[in-house]
């Protein structure tokens, strides 16, 4: 079995430091404001020098949101191919499995469903995405 020390050290020869610049500019190629503005709020690029303020952050969650609602299947997984190669095609299955499955998350979580109310769901399911694309994005 590998020892975790080991595992750590590996993993930091994977690392790629400069991650989000590089997805970043991967997401500069993506079509239309919509996909490029949600791609770069993920990555950090339209924040600004000093620290987000309680606003601030609302608006970008409302800006996630109302791209993502917008987004069609097709345009969905050429964001989650762009921002994370390799995996768009697993990304969009997961995001389409989180439309099934109960809505609440967290330690206070409490199941339910709200079939028809699809603002219900896309908060969870962009705060899965920015999750999965934080743990995968620093490795090829």
């Amino acid at each position: 079995m590998l020892k975790p020390e080991v595992a750590r050290e590996e993993l930091k020869k994977l690392e790629k430091k400069d991650w989000a610049a590089a997805r970043t500019a991967a997401a500069d190629s993506l079509p239309g404001g919509l996909m490029r503005d949600s791609a770069r709020s993920i990555f950090g690029a339209d924040k600004k020098p000093h620290p987000d303020t309680h606003d601030d952050k609302v608006r970008r969650w409302e800006l996630l949101d109302k791209n993502f609602k917008e987004m069609d299947e097709p345009a969905r997984r050429q964001f989650f191919e762009t921002c994370a190669p390799g995996l768009g095609g697993p990304m969009a299955s997961a995001w389409n499995l989180l439309g099934g499955s109960p809505y609440q998350s967290g330690f206070t979580r409490k199941p339910f469903r709200a079939p028809g109310h699809p603002e219900t769901l896309i908060h969870r399911r962009i705060a899965w995405l920015i999750s999965v694309l934080k743990l995968t994005g620093p490795y090829a």
